[in-house]
């Protein structure tokens, strides 16, 4: 769901526009406020749930990825490109929010059984302590039925899009995992003082961050994962405003995510399947 963009210090990187419906742009001389909608606003959209919705994943493309096969029809994909499997666009570079973080084990059956989600489960669920035993906790975990655990980590983010900013999910499983905990290392090490002299860590979501991505490889062959750092060059230039548009919609999807985070994944990687088997 892609919201206005107020004001920002922030400029969101240029991108590589993939497929989609041309987007009509605002006459420059038509005066901010010309479009009041008086009790129009918001109708048509009462009661709306959050099925209706659908947050897209930003992930990395691989070589073995559909969208860069030639005939994939997504202009400018390749590999290492960042992906939203919703809008279709392609990026080299992006600038987002990390709002909510969510550490699951998903439940896959087996691509040469059909493949296919089955379910998302807790860390500390019975089913992933008795998979677990025995068995190394990285990477793919043999459950007794046949299908595979996975564990995910993952990033409920506002992706900044230029005016716009637009919810994804970004995932981090296997080889990319170790993206995710430097990530969360540079993020976790900021602190800032406050009127009372106390150093505290600030949340989360008050900082922008670029994404890129890096090419890794050994004997099984190359792959990409991606690269985080703060938007700026550093974590005081990336620091958002308290009063800024930006970090109060961060906060708000930070306390939503809260709730249905589980929900959300379930459904946008049950999407996914469901295309991809298109």
């Amino acid at each position: 769901m892609a919201a206005k963009k107020k004001t920002t210090k922030k400029k969101a990187t240029k991108k590589k526009k993939a497929t989609g419906t041309a987007v009509a742009k605002r006459k420059a001389n038509v005066p901010a406020g010309a479009y009041d909608y008086g009790e129009d606003a918001d109708a048509g959209f009462e009661n709306m749930r959050r099925e209706e919705f659908a947050i897209p994943f930003l992930r990395v493309l691989q070589q073995m990825s559909p969208q860069c096969d030639r005939n994939s029809g997504i202009k400018d994909a390749a590999p290492g490109m960042l992906f939203n499997t919703v809008t279709q666009d392609v990026f080299g570079e992006v600038e987002v929010i990390p709002c909510h973080r969510s550490h699951t084990f998903i439940e896959w059956i087996p691509r040469d059984k059909g493949g296919g989600l089955v379910d998302i489960h807790d860390p500390g669920s019975d089913v992933v302590r008795t998979t677990k035993e025995g068995q190394s906790a990285f990477g793919k975990l043999e459950m007794e039925n046949g299908n595979e655990l996975i564990e995910t980590y993952s990033i409920f983010a506002l992706q900044l899009v230029g005016e716009k900013y637009e919810q994804v999910i970004i995932n981090f499983s296997s080889t990319q995992i170790k993206s995710y905990q430097q990530w969360m290392t540079r993020a976790s090490g900021v602190l800032v003082k406050q009127s009372d002299k106390r150093n505290v860590r600030p949340p989360l979501f008050a900082h922008i961050y670029r994404l890129t991505t890096t090419q890794r490889t050994n004997e099984m062959g190359k792959w990409y994962v991606i690269s985080s750092d703060f938007s700026g060059g550093g974590a005081d230039e990336a620091r958002l405003p308290l009063d800024s548009e930006l970090y109060m919609a961060a906060r708000s999807f930070r306390a939503a995510a809260v709730d249905f985070a589980i929900e959300s994944l379930k459904r946008a990687q049950q999407e996914e399947d469901d295309s991809d088997a298109m």
